[in-house]
Parts: C-alpha cells; structure tokens; sequence
C-alpha cells in the first residue's frame, strides 16, 4: 500500500474517532443532567464526520471500489455505507419506511460494532503484512 492511501486512511480514522465521540457525549450527558450540551449540534457533527469519513474512505480504496478485493477493508467499506443509509433512515425516513425507530437504530448500532471490528482487523492485518 501506498503512502499516500496509508495517511488517508489514518485520515478517516480520525473522522471516525470524531463520529464516534457522539457516544461519550451522549452518555457522559446521559450521567452528568448538569452539562449543558445541544445535542442536535452533536447530532450534525456526528453526521458530518461519517460522511466525510466515508468520501475519504472511498479516496483510500481508490481502484478496489470498482474492482472489490474480498478483505477486512472492504467488508469495513461496505459496512460503513450501512451504517451511513441506517443513519439517514434514523434521521429522515423511519415512519417512510413503518418500522420502529428503535429497530433502526439497533440496527445503526449493531453495524457500528461490527465495523469497529472488521476496521480494527483492517488496520492489524496492514500493519503486519
């Protein structure tokens, strides 16, 4: 691999580490009833991250989006979309589609467990190969 697709990878880890600070607000929210915090600026940054994440992710895998290689990084590419279009729906399209918010977003949390670890696999395979 390339340097270049290794810093941009290392790039869309930081997107998603940013994405994925909107737990810890949540919850330390969640703890903490003092702390002042407007999630619906949380909400967008979270959206944000996971979209410029996915864009830079996309710049990363370069050729391989056309030409699919069956690795780590590639289930981690394909998990990441879902957990972007479960996202969208969460946000936009839940009563569109008459299945229950929560079942959406178990979904949307369910893949993000997921891909954590297929990307921690990614990540462990690339530094050892």
């Amino acid at each position: 691999m390339y340097l270049k697709e290794k810093i941009l990878g290392f790039i869309s880890i930081i997107f998603i580490l940013l994405n994925l600070s909107y737990i810890l607000v949540k919850y330390i929210k969640k703890i903490n009833k003092s702390i002042k915090i407007d999630m619906k600026k949380v909400l967008r940054v979270h959206c944000f991250a996971g979209i410029v994440a996915a864009i830079i992710a996309i710049v990363h895998i370069g050729n391989n989006v056309l030409d699919p290689e069956f690795s780590f990084g590639y289930i981690s590419f394909v998990i990441m979309l879902l957990i972007i279009i479960t996202g969208i729906i969460v946000k936009y399209y839940r009563e569109v589609l008459f299945i229950k918010k929560i079942y959406w977003r178990l979904m949307h949390i369910m893949l993000t467990i997921f891909f954590i670890m297929m990307l921690f696999l990614h990540v462990l395979t690339n530094f050892v190969y």
